[in-house]
This record gives structure tokens, C-alpha cells and sequence, in this order.
């Protein structure tokens, strides 16, 4: 392990020096392999490293840099980790689709308490639940966050449910889509097979479903 750490570490600092901050293919190709040793080292959690993306961050010239420094410091847990992903949403609040980024990075986090955090941002003014697209970012992010959506307690479930039927009333075809989730419950064992179907029932059994989301549950459950 602590050979390719070296490694990794040795090949960033090349690829950083060969980096002018030009459009050139070579310089991209050189950014592309500086930002894959970075997101590997990040899996170390080590502090070097979150130092590492705290200055790669603060120094980027190009999105490349900044979203590279976000992506591999994002398991961190630390107020470090926390600044730049502020400092990243004040510059960039008035770019939509920089921002829907954004969330789906921040819905990826593997830490403990990522659902939290989702929570949270759902009352951030970067959400906004009748946009499908920041729908899709964070709540579908999270969906796709298979440590943390499929946690055994099954609340990352009890969360999409209560989220769908939110959306039932406000776009029917949303909450159709962000079904999907769930009606794979038959693939996986218990106690997540249990949770799954019991958060499908809660949304059947729930008044005033739309034709869209009873038909999906419906057959989701058969």
C-alpha cells in the first residue's frame, strides 16, 4: 500500500509540473492523470492528501482542477473538505448545471451520516424540489450511493419513499422515475429485501396516488 501511495504521489507532482494551464491535448491528458492519482490517493484518507486537494482547489485555473479537488476530498469528514465545497457553491451558484454538479458530488459522500447530509441540503437554496434535474442530482445521486442508500437500518429508503410521495403531487412522472430504486427489491437478500418492500407498500397504501406511481408500485409489488 505504501509503495503506491509513493507512487501515486510521485506520479501527481510530475503530472502537476508538466501542467502550464494550456488546452494543449498533452497538457489535458497530463491534468486527466494528475486528477485520477489524486481521487485514488483520496481513498487513503490521509491528511496529506486532504491538504493536497485543499491547495489544488484553491490554486485550479481550469474545472478540470476544482472538480478533481472536490471529487477526491468528498469522503473526508472534515471542515477542510467542508470550506472548499462552500467556497466552490458561492462562486459557481448562478451556473445550473455547475451546480446540479454539485449536489450529485455532495449525494455520492460515503461517509457515515451521508443521508444527513442529503437531508440537509434539501433545504439548501442550490435545491429545489419541482426541478427535476436537482431532483435527479441529489436525490438520484443518492440512490446510486450504494453504501449509504442500502444501509441495513433501510432509513435511506424510508427517506426515497416519503420523497416520491412528496413529488406525487407536484410532478407524477418524477416520482414514477424515482421509483426505480425500490422495484429491485426482489435482487437483493435481508434484511435490505424487507425494507425495500416495506417503503414500497407505505407509497401503495398511500391516499391520492397518481395513475403513474400506482401502476410502477403495483408492479413492483406483485
Amino acid at each position: 500500500g505504501d509503495l503506491l501511495y509513493d507512487d501515486l504521489m510521485k506520479t501527481y507532482q510530475k503530472a502537476q509540473s508538466h501542467d502550464k494551464h494550456q488546452m494543449t491535448p498533452k497538457e489535458i491528458q497530463y491534468r486527466t492523470l494528475k486528477n485520477a492519482c489524486l481521487t485514488l490517493l483520496g481513498q487513503t484518507h490521509s491528511q496529506e492528501v486532504l491538504q493536497l486537494c485543499g491547495n489544488q482547489f484553491k490554486n485550479a485555473r481550469n474545472m478540470t482542477d476544482t472538480m478533481g479537488a472536490l471529487s477526491a476530498m468528498n469522503d473526508y469528514d472534515q471542515s477542510i473538505r467542508n470550506t472548499c465545497f462552500d467556497a466552490f457553491y458561492q462562486k459557481w451558484q448562478n451556473e445550473i448545471l455547475v451546480v446540479n454538479k454539485w449536489l450529485a458530488l455532495q449525494a455520492s459522500q460515503k461517509i457515515e451520516g451521508a443521508l444527513a447530509k442529503v437531508k440537509g441540503l434539501l433545504t439548501h437554496k442550490a435545491f429545489d424540489l419541482n426541478n427535476p434535474n436537482k431532483v435527479y442530482a441529489l436525490i438520484g445521486g443518492f440512490c446510486n450511493n450504494n453504501p449509504r442508500f442500502h444501509e441495513a437500518n433501510g432509513e435511506g429508503y424510508g427517506f426515497l419513499a416519503e420523497l416520491i410521495l412528496k413529488l406525487n403531487q407536484k410532478n407524477p412522472q418524477v416520482a414514477s422515475r424515482m421509483l426505480e430504486p425500490l422495484s429491485f427489491w426482489k435482487r437483493y437478500a435481508n434484511p435490505n429485501q424487507d425494507q425495500m418492500k416495506r417503503a414500497l407498500m407505505t407509497i401503495q397504501k398511500a391516499e391520492k396516488l397518481s395513475p403513474d406511481v400506482y401502476e410502477i408500485v403495483s408492479k413492483a409489488l406483485k
